[in-house]
């Protein structure tokens, strides 16, 4: 018998996003606590009242508008761009082999696009899909890693058991839990510490609350439960405990549609006062010991 093998020849490369041997992110060498929050557009002033240095962008940023973030945050905050496409944005095609070329197609085109921009951190490839998903997810990370290898894959999870069935999917692994309204607020740390030592050394950086379910009509009273500065303090804590990498926060849009329930320079000053005492202590959070 004659058996046929394809070998790649690796070559030792300097990436600009890298993550150290302890799931450490560092960026040009240097570590970095990623700590931001998901994004939506015309609200870099609220971002520039924080110590936010990762935002999550949509795959609607165009080159212009990753410029003027860039310019603006005066290239102080990192952006994680969205290649999680939907058909909602692009219209589907006629038959299925059409449709999977157009999906390759959008994603080639937006990691050659903005490879090279200075303001990217990773590229976000799940968003809460599960492990049904596993093949084309990886087949993303797969691409990035061969066009863009100077910066890492993101996933976000829902905590039901899918983490160790997705852990070849991604370059650094996201959980959300979003209690307030639906659950008792310690589930935080409950569902997370099952999680966090599945993903293998790979670093974990969760997502939490600041929104409240009613922007989406889902809460189990059907009112209004709005987390509050000492929900929003605990929940994040019940992460960093568990020595999580950084922290991202869900989501800036959700609040601004929110004022008529809650004005927003509250709940904004809340966000301001809980994160400026968790930044105080990043390098602690970053210390091996």
């Amino acid at each position: 018998d004659t058996s046929f093998y394809t070998f790649k020849k690796i070559n030792k490369i300097q990436r600009n996003v890298t993550v150290d041997q302890y799931g450490r992110i560092l960026v040009n060498g240097e570590l970095f606590f990623p700590f931001g929050c998901y994004y939506s557009e015309n609200y870099i002033d609220l971002v520039n009242q924080t110590h936010f240095n990762v935002i999550k962008g949509g795959n609607y940023l165009t080159k212009k508008k990753m410029d003027n973030i860039y310019s603006a945050l005066q290239g102080k905050v990192k952006i994680i761009y969205a290649l999680n496409f939907s058909s909602v944005l692009y219209p589907e095609p006629n038959t299925e082999l059409q449709k999977e070329e157009n999906y390759k197609k959008q994603i080639y085109d937006k990691i050659n696009e903005f490879k090279d921009h200075p303001s990217l951190l990773a590229w976000y490839v799940n968003d809460e899909r599960p492990s049904e998903f596993n093949k084309e997810i990886r087949n993303i990370t797969l691409t990035i890693h061969e066009l863009d290898p100077h910066h890492p894959s993101y996933s976000v999870l829902q905590p039901y058991g899918e983490m160790p069935f997705l852990l070849n999917t991604t370059d650094i692994m996201g959980i959300d839990t979003y209690p307030v309204g639906k659950r008792e607020i310690r589930q935080v740390n409950y569902l997370t510490s099952k999680e966090a030592e599945k993903p293998l050394g790979k670093p974990m950086i969760p997502v939490v609350q600041i929104f409240d379910w009613s922007v989406y009509n889902q809460t189990t009273t059907g009112e209004s439960v709005v987390p509050t500065l000492q929900e929003m303090r605990s929940m994040s804590w019940q992460y960093l405990v568990l020595k999580v990498k950084g922290l991202m926060f869900y989501s800036l849009y959700e609040i601004v549609q929110m004022d008529k329930v809650t004005p927003i320079e509250k709940r904004w000053n809340d966000i301001i006062t809980f994160t400026d005492e968790i930044w105080k202590y990043k390098d602690v959070l970053l210390s091996v010991d």
